[in-house]
C-alpha cells in the first residue's frame, strides 16, 4: 500500500511539474522531494528541495520558498542545514507563522518537518 501511495504521489507532483507554470516545477520539485526522502532517497531529496527553493524564489513565492528551505534544511542537517533552517523560521515568524512545522507538513508532505 505505501509502495502504491509513493507511486500516486510521484505521478502527481511530475504531472505538477510539467504545468510549465512559474509555480509548477517548483511545486513539483518539493513534492518529489517528500516522496524521494520517504523512499530514503536523501541524496535525490535533497537535489529536489534546492530545485523547490531556487524555483520558488524566482516565482516570488516567499512562503513556499520558506517551507522549501526549513526542508532542504532538515534534509542537509549540519552547519549549513541549521542556517538553512534558520533562515526560514526568520522569515516565518516575520509573518507571525506560530507554527512552523506544522505549516511545513502541510506544504511539503513526506519531508522532514
Amino acid at each position: 500500500m505505501r509502495d502504491e501511495l509513493l507511486r500516486s504521489a510521484e505521478r502527481d507532483a511530475l504531472d505538477i511539474h510539467r504545468e510549465r507554470m512559474p509555480w509548477s516545477a517548483p511545486l513539483g520539485s518539493l513534492l518529489l522531494s517528500g516522496v524521494s526522502s520517504v523512499r530514503g532517497d536523501d541524496g535525490i531529496a535533497v537535489s529536489r528541495a534546492r530545485e523547490a527553493v531556487r524555483g520558488f524564489d524566482a516565482a516570488d513565492m516567499a512562503l513556499h520558498a520558506a517551507v522549501s528551505r526549513r526542508t532542504l534544511g532538515k534534509l542537509v542537517g549540519g552547519d549549513e542545514g541549521a542556517g538553512l533552517a534558520r533562515q526560514a523560521e526568520e522569515w516565518m515568524a516575520s509573518q507571525a507563522v506560530k507554527t512552523s512545522d506544522r505549516l511545513t507538513a502541510m506544504l511539503a508532505p513526506g519531508g522532514r518537518a
